[in-house]
């Protein structure tokens, strides 16, 4: 029997859909950003879309630069975001909190790799289960790896996967992918501070300690075609820092009352 909701997280679960703020990551990304830019605006209808928000990363490349400070030119909703705290999303945090009234923060990467109709399935999804995290599977049957997940890495995904299943009493399918839309409150609530690209699913991790429902949706990634991955088998052991501190924290310190609205 699944357990209930954490109080805290049950208090700022929306009861309904309002609109998406997008956040997508990006470091060295091109016309891969412009494509997954003009994937976002095409696939959520502009009265569920409050804005796209381009974080770019410490390391951003100037021509990854450039192009984001042309979108936001170009396309009112597109904002720049620059990473400058430690923590992968202390900046972010900080700036949703600020500047938007979204009901649900939708994650994803400007690399291009999102198959047609993503996004627009993760806000359906939130749509129908609003007070949960709706996430992307590439292990579910309709899903799939990119041509640059050859067998070792896909491997490495399915055993860590193994071990933070067993871990957190959890039966996600795609234990580490990020990929997903979560309640922009709850996302706000959490205390996250992982500096790493690890950070990705660090959402999930709390979710699941405090028994937030994930739902996964199977997607099949596309190939890129400009930029390169920082997701090597090697990345994969900086997820077990987050994967066993997160385990052991108690819950009162995974999250933030403070900063929640009353």
């Amino acid at each position: 029997m699944p357990k209930e909701m954490h109080p805290e997280f049950a208090r700022l679960a929306p009861q309904c859909f309002g609109q998406a703020c997008v956040c997508l990551l990006a470091s060295n990304e091109i016309q891969s950003m412009r494509m997954t830019v003009a994937q976002v605006l095409h696939e959520i209808a502009p009265n569920d879309l409050e804005q796209i928000v381009l974080y770019l990363a410490p390391h951003v490349t100037e021509d990854c630069r450039a192009m984001a400070a042309e979108l936001s030119k170009q396309i009112p909703k597109v904002q720049i975001l620059q990473q400058v705290q430690p923590g992968l999303w202390h900046d972010i945090q900080q700036y949703l909190r600020q500047h938007s009234q979204a009901s649900h923060f939708l994650l994803a990467a400007s690399d291009g790799e999102m198959a047609d109709e993503a996004f627009g399935r993760l806000v359906e999804g939130s749509r129908e289960k609003p007070a949960q995290v709706v996430k992307f599977s590439r292990f579910m049957p309709g899903g799939g790896f990119s041509s640059e997940h050859g067998p070792l890495l896909q491997l490495a995904t399915r055993v860590f996967g193994i071990i933070g299943n067993l871990l957190y009493g959890a039966h996600l399918s795609d234990f580490t992918y990020g990929v997903g839309s979560i309640p922009l409150q709850i996302f706000l609530a959490m205390y996250l501070e992982t500096p790493s690209y690890a950070g990705v699913m660090e959402h999930n991790l709390i979710s699941l300690r405090m028994h937030l429902p994930i739902e996964e949706l199977p997607v099949h990634q596309v190939a890129r075609f400009e930029s390169y991955s920082g997701n090597s088998i090697f990345a994969k052991f900086l997820y077990i820092i987050p994967l066993l501190k997160l385990r052991v924290a108690p819950q009162d310190k995974l999250f933030r009352t403070e900063d929640a609205p009353k």
